[in-house]
């Protein structure tokens, strides 16, 4: 069987709410989502990616546009990661040599770098109204990116 999430991440990677924004964040997630499976607060500790499962196709260069190599990507990730999770240091992209972190970069389908993630698994509802992501950024406290998940 698989699961599906929808992951609400702060659109500044370093961003961490207080306990108090993420109870608040909890308790509307709870009203949005009322049929989740689930729905938790994931504080790795460090900055970690987010990213879309199976649901991933691509990534692409935002000074360009340009499909950036698998293997490339590969390789800035495996150097920009250290044992707390990811830097996102600066890398040169092969392209057009845009200066960029990982969490710079096009993701299709979308994904994010971050200290913070409001997890929903298996949310059991449609698209996401507009209504929905400003709620949950007022709880925390933050705006949001939202990342869908297909494990």
């Amino acid at each position: 069987m698989s699961d599906n999430y929808i992951i609400f991440v702060p659109e500044d990677p370093r961003f961490v709410p207080s306990a108090d924004r993420i109870a608040d964040g909890l308790s509307v997630a709870a009203r949005l989502f009322p049929k989740a499976d689930a729905i938790k607060a994931d504080l790795p500790g460090g900055i970690e990616c987010f990213d879309a499962g199976g649901n991933f196709e691509s990534t692409t260069c935002p000074g360009c546009g340009k499909k950036l190599p698998d293997a490339w990507w590969a390789t800035a990730a495996d150097a920009d990661q250290e044992e707390s999770g990811f830097r996102l240091g600066v890398f040169r992209t092969p392209c057009c040599a845009s200066d960029v972190t990982l969490n710079d970069l096009r993701y299709e389908w979308p994904q994010r770098f971050g200290m913070f993630g409001l997890e929903i698994q298996n949310p059991n509802v449609g698209l996401l109204a507009a209504g929905d992501v400003v709620a949950l950024e007022s709880a925390v406290g933050t705006f949001l990116r939202v990342v869908y998940r297909h494990l």
